[in-house]
């Protein structure tokens, strides 16, 4: 018998405006809807694909999208949506964990040097595609209310400790190499019981990546549930994953780099894994522990082109393969979250940093141009569908060449949307915070960006008392001009925040500063390293980058057909930018969208 669940619905207030025509996250977030519901299979019960993989991919997309559809309201394939959680919801078992059914074909595909997982005749599970389930329910209910939800957590949380090998005081799920990473067999259990020796075992190379996101999602539960025994599973998780030889970065003893979360490997492992050893550290308090993923962090911005946000997906020599220096959705999309969140939890302010990478490599990496998507798609992967929206796997600096929409990047890159949109403002207590000067309709005020074509933001105001809008670090601070209406405005200032008090319902508050334009140039190595070994030189590239503010205008060297791997194929470019150039932003008629729910990520 089919689970049953509520229907789903995009109520919520639309109402019509004019605004600038920069770059607005809720149109993003319209575009991957269908990229994420027509990606679905509903010949293999709504997952996608049809290997071991494929439930748990469905349950990413189960978690991304009742967060793009907050944002823009798209009622898009709600009956696919619908159709998708309920087959998921139906494969939960008695002990409260999601199986793929007995003789689903292995996970295939992804490692670098064709290795695949032994085939099995048993229903199997993952606790790594439990956790994405349990962040899933837990954003459905935030959404819907239904209390079922919350009954299925608990169920899986409790499933998540059966399957978990504890010893001493730590615990953590072992690679079988059977079926899908590191999976559990319904009927005789793990086939192999011993720790990761490292964090580059397992399919991916990622082993911290299938012990650490249960982590975030047992915080989650328990910051919904008050659930202690969650807490206890996520304490035991994360000590193992602060293991000394999982943080090292080859460097000298003397940086002591085990103690300041340096790393090399697979990125998204990593920004993932510190995004939820931050959630347990919010959890529990404990400040040694956020200092730990704040310098980590902060290691992480020395790889790659990190002020537009493009990072290598794999730092240092593959263990498997030449390392070919691409940049995955999924890596930005996790960085994006890492910085929000810290930002959020006042362990420094990286809103800059989001800002960059949200602008420039984030929204570069998804496919938005149908001529350049049908070119690039006729030529390289003809029999491939669904373009428009998805996020790429891997991309270089300058075009998506040999890139497509990967499966995972799709569910991933429209999360990460989601997470820097929830950044853009807050509010609390009448007091709302304008992080980021991007577009957004909000219930407290809507904020209108005319950047990067101009230095001027406009809020209007409606129901916030108190309004602190914070100051790119490029603004000259001297420069600055208020009003609120057609009056000069005098507004406080603490450290980036410019704060206007007594604020009316219905006022206009307007900030203007001169755009600054720089030329900087910067190196990303873009070889590989001989034989998978270490070496003293790698070949680089030095790209020479025109700013407007934080935004990438114009970039060269352009990777033209550079990497691509046969004649046929077509490149598709991106930054290609030159109507930033000008001084004024245009304008548009749209429907704003306020959703009456939101979701606590």
């Amino acid at each position: 018998m089919m689970a049953r669940i509520r229907d789903i619905s995009v109520a919520g207030r639309r109402y019509p405006a004019e605004v600038p025509d920069t770059l607005d996250l809720a149109d993003r977030a319209r575009l991957a809807v269908p990229a994420l519901t027509r990606h679905l299979s509903p010949e293999a019960d709504y997952g996608v694909g049809d290997d071991a993989g494929s439930l748990y991919l469905a349950a990413k997309f189960a978690e991304a999208l009742p967060m793009v559809r907050a944002m823009c309201g798209y009622d898009s394939d709600l009956d696919v949506e619908q159709a998708m959680m309920t087959s998921l919801v139906s494969l939960i078992d008695e002990d409260g964990l999601l199986y793929t059914p007995p003789n689903t074909p292995a996970r295939r595909g992804g490692a670098a040097d064709g290795r695949e997982y032994a085939e099995t005749d048993e229903a199997h599970t993952s606790a790594y595609g439990n956790a994405r389930m349990m962040q899933a329910m837990l954003f459905w209910h935030q959404r819907d209310g239904d209390p079922a939800w919350l009954k299925r957590v608990q169920r899986m949380a409790d499933g998540l400790r059966k399957v978990a090998v504890l010893k001493d005081d730590y615990a953590y799920y072992p690679d079988g190499g059977v079926a899908f990473d590191f999976s559990y067999l319904k009927g005789s259990g793990y086939r192999n019981t011993e720790e990761p020796s490292s964090a580059s075992e397992g399919f991916e190379g990622a082993a911290l990546f299938y012990n650490s996101n249960q982590i975030g999602a047992l915080c989650l539960w328990h910051a919904t549930s008050g659930d202690r025994r969650a807490l206890d599973l996520a304490r035991r998780l994360t000590r193992f994953v602060l293991q000394p030889r999982f943080w090292h970065a080859g460097e000298s003893p003397d940086v002591a780099g085990a103690e300041r979360g340096h790393w090399r490997g697979h990125f998204h492992e990593r920004m993932i894994t510190l995004r939820a050893l931050l959630w347990f550290a919010m959890a529990t308090g404990d400040w040694r522990l956020k200092e730990f993923v704040r310098a980590s962090y902060e290691h992480s911005r020395n790889y790659g082109l990190a002020r537009i946000g493009w990072n290598p997906g794999w730092t240092g020599p593959h263990p498997l393969h030449r390392n070919e220096r691409t940049c995955e959705s999924c890596g930005i999309a996790g960085q994006v979250g890492l910085a929000v969140r810290l930002s959020q939890a006042g362990l420094g302010d990286y809103w800059d940093d989001v800002d960059g990478y949200v602008r420039n490599h984030l929204v570069e990496q998804q496919f938005a141009d149908p001529e350049l998507i049908e070119r690039a798609r006729s030529a390289c992967y003809p029999e491939s569908r669904n373009w428009l929206g998805g996020f790429c796997g891997p991309g270089r600096v300058t075009s998506l060449n040999n890139g497509y929409p990967a499966r995972c990047c799709r569910g991933n890159g429209a999360q990460g949307l989601y997470r820097a949109w929830d950044g853009i403002v807050s509010c609390t207590d009448g007091t709302a915070q304008v992080n980021l000067l991007l577009n957004r309709a909000s219930p407290w005020l809507d904020v209108d960006s005319h950047l990067p074509y101009e230095g001027r933001v406009v809020i209007r105001n409606k129901q916030a008392r108190t309004v602190a809008v914070r100051l790119p670090a490029w603004a000259d601070r001297e420069a600055v001009e208020s009003r609120v209406g057609r009056r000069r405005a005098a507004p406080g200032r603490v450290a980036n925040y410019l704060v206007f008090e007594g604020v009316r319902e219905g006022e206009e508050l307007t900030v203007e500063f001169p755009m600054i334009e720089e030329t900087a140039e910067y190196t990303v190595a873009d070889g590989a390293y001989a034989d998978g070994a270490e070496g003293p030189e790698l070949p680089a590239t030095r790209y020479r980058c025109h700013f407007k503010g934080n935004t990438l205008v114009d970039i060269a060297p352009r990777d033209g057909r550079k990497h691509l791997s046969s004649p046929e194929q077509q490149p598709y470019p991106i930054y290609l930018r030159d109507h930033y150039l000008a001084d004024r932003a245009p304008s548009r008629r749209v429907n704003r969208y306020i959703a009456p729910y939101s979701i606590s990520w």
